[in-house]
């Protein structure tokens, strides 16, 4: 059954401003614990609060959004769902242009954290430099069909080509990114139970420590956005919309928040090394 467009997109409005909530505690606990440290790891601070602030633009025009197609638009016939079926609107548009930018720098940051763990190997991260420009150059042309609208409910060729492929772009950087990382750790972990078997982790705490590090949250969430994309409805394709961007900015934070916290659990490479 489809989702209807309306109820769609206030409920990812609810769902966005519900994960939003969480990502503002595991931000402010991430800034807690980087000044407890003596304020190491300026790079990737830096970009956590670049996220946090591109989300927290995103759910206010979500917001604003809400009160401009159900209140201001309320006495118009099917006011609401006239402007929901395109993506034309200032809003729309600074919306979509939003996302963009936060996995912009989401991905970059995976990148870099590939980079550490890899012990600074570039080569490995090629490939990944490689999707990230190509996201880039489609993200580019995403946000300019923006204006070309409707694009929910009758998409152009063209704007629907450069939403697949700009999300087959991060998924190849997702998916490359994570399974390199994992098999980093899983194999050095499996080194150092060898070593110390008196301080190897319980099985289920080393896999919620791997899937933490190497970003499977973000990479699954890829997935189901763009299964939704391709064959879902223009209702849930909004709902989607509304929480990417929280969804977005949780998992590099953890990243964060789990580095910060100590629960490295025998990272590759040293403290000082892991956190620039």
């Amino acid at each position: 059954m489809a989702l209807p467009v309306d109820l769609g997109f206030l409920t990812g409005v609810w769902l966005g401003t519900f994960l939003y909530g969480i990502y503002t505690v595991l931000f402010w606990l991430c800034v807690f614990k980087f000044f407890r440290r003596g304020g190491n790891g300026w790079i990737i601070t830096i970009t956590m609060v670049l996220l946090y602030t591109s989300s927290t633009i995103h759910i206010a025009l979500a917001l604003r959004s809400e009160i401009s197609y159900f209140i201001e638009q309320s006495g118009q016939s099917f006011g609401a769902l006239k402007a929901l079926s395109r993506c034309c609107t200032p809003l729309q548009t600074a919306r979509g242009a939003i996302l963009i930018i936060n996995v912009m720098i989401a991905d970059a940051l995976m990148i870099w954290r590939l980079y550490i763990v890899w012990e600074r190997n570039i080569l490995v991260c090629i490939p990944t430099i490689i999707t990230f420009c190509g996201y880039v150059a489609f993200g580019i042309v995403t946000v300019h069909f923006s204006y070309k609208g409707p694009f929910y409910n009758r998409p152009t060729l063209i704007h629907w080509w450069s939403n697949v492929c700009n999300m087959a772009m991060t998924m190849t950087t997702t998916i490359w990114v994570t399974s390199l990382i994992s098999f980093r750790l899983w194999k050095h972990r499996r080194l150092m139970a060898g070593a110390l078997p008196a301080r190897s982790l319980k099985f289920y705490h080393l896999v919620l420590m791997l899937m933490i590090e190497s970003g499977v949250l973000y990479t699954v969430s890829w997935a189901a956005f763009l299964i939704v994309f391709c064959v879902g409805s223009p209702g849930q394709l909004l709902l989607m919309l509304q929480i990417m961007p929280q969804i977005v900015g949780i998992s590099p934070t953890l990243i964060l928040y789990q580095l910060q916290s100590g629960h490295k659990s025998t990272s590759v490479v040293t403290e000082s090394n892991t956190l620039p």
